[in-house]
This record gives C-alpha cells, sequence and structure tokens, in this order.
C-alpha cells in the first residue's frame, strides 16, 4: 500500500474508493402499545417528574408554602410602613406638651398599636431582658452597677414582630460591667 493511499483524505480531494455498502434491512414496526405493559390509571403523559400522584402532595405543600411567604411578605412590608407613623406619634408624646394634645395622641397611638395587634404584629418587650441580637440593636452601651452586664438598660426605638419574624429589632443601650480600676503596685515583674 503507498503511502498517500494511508493519509486521510484532504479536503476538497475526491473520496476515497470503497465500495458502497449495502443497506441495513429494517425491522417491522410493531404497533405501539402491542408489547408493552399498560399504562397505570393515574398516568399523564408529562415531561415533568411531579406529574403522577405520587408527587403531588409534595408539590402542594411546596406551592402552599410559597403562597403563604408571599404573603407573610407583602403583611410585614405594609406593617413596617405603619411603625413609622407609629414611632412619630410615639415621639410626639414624649415632648412635653399640653395635657389635652396629650390625651389626643396617646388615644391615636392606642388605635394604632391596635391595628397592628389585629394585624399579627406584636411589640418586642426588651427593657430589663438579657440583649438578644437576633431581637435587639445595641446603639449604645453604658456602664451600670446597677444592671448585669449584657442586660438591656433602655429602648431607644421599640421592636417589632410578625409571627416568628423580625420586623425591626428594638434599638436599645445595654449595660456593661464596670471596669476595675488597677493599682500601679500590684505589678508582676
Amino acid at each position: 500500500m503507498s503511502r498517500a493511499s494511508s493519509r486521510p483524505p484532504r479536503f476538497g480531494s475526491p473520496p476515497p474508493s470503497r465500495p458502497p455498502r449495502p443497506p441495513r434491512p429494517r425491522r417491522p414496526r410493531r404497533p405501539a402499545r402491542a408489547s408493552r405493559r399498560p399504562a397505570p390509571p393515574n398516568w399523564r403523559p408529562s415531561s415533568s417528574r411531579c406529574a403522577t400522584t405520587t408527587c403531588a402532595p409534595a408539590y402542594r405543600r411546596r406551592s402552599q408554602q410559597e403562597i403563604e411567604r408571599r404573603a407573610l411578605d407583602a403583611h410585614a412590608l405594609l406593617l413596617r410602613d405603619w411603625l413609622e407613623v407609629v414611632d412619630s406619634v410615639d415621639r410626639a408624646l414624649a415632648l412635653d406638651q399640653g395635657a389635652e394634645l396629650r390625651e389626643g395622641l396617646r388615644a391615636v397611638l392606642d388605635q394604632m398599636q391596635g391595628v397592628l395587634k389585629r394585624h399579627g404584629a406584636e411589640r418586642i418587650d426588651a427593657e430589663g431582658q438579657p440583649f438578644d441580637p437576633n431581637l435587639h440593636e445595641a446603639i449604645s452601651t453604658v456602664t451600670s452597677a446597677d444592671h448585669a452586664p449584657n442586660v438591656v438598660v433602655h429602648v431607644a426605638r421599640a421592636g417589632w414582630r410578625l409571627a416568628d419574624r423580625v420586623l425591626r429589632p428594638a434599638q436599645v443601650v445595654v449595660a456593661k460591667a464596670p471596669e476595675e480600676v488597677s493599682h500601679g503596685g500590684d505589678r508582676d515583674a
């Protein structure tokens, strides 16, 4: 065999001369369901793996959880907006004003807080509680001999939660232990 015939053909060169293959004999086609098992009664043709009834309960459960999560997100967004209004009225009450204005603001604030509670929002009690970073946001610390360390001494802005979700953490001032004063004569050399 010559060297030229062992090389693969180049682009544009004539194909090597080989005898054509005889066509393969075709198998006779069977009817579609003649030799197959019958489909189960709950089978539906689909490209989805969860089209059968065995996956349907899990799919329904996940869908329901997703719907509930989205509803809770929308609810939380509305309540966060209301919290700003409640804070403004709360700050206005803290100012020194006339008794009638103070009474009116107190009534409005009580009504707003009632609406928040009816919608599932609940105020986070923080003062006197141990500091919890999941519920509280420390804005300051204060040295205090009267309080245990890491206890909330003052609430600057109330925190709120909806079900098990924190809408807004409480902004708090946290107590820290007083530092001990060291005397110069107790040094170890």
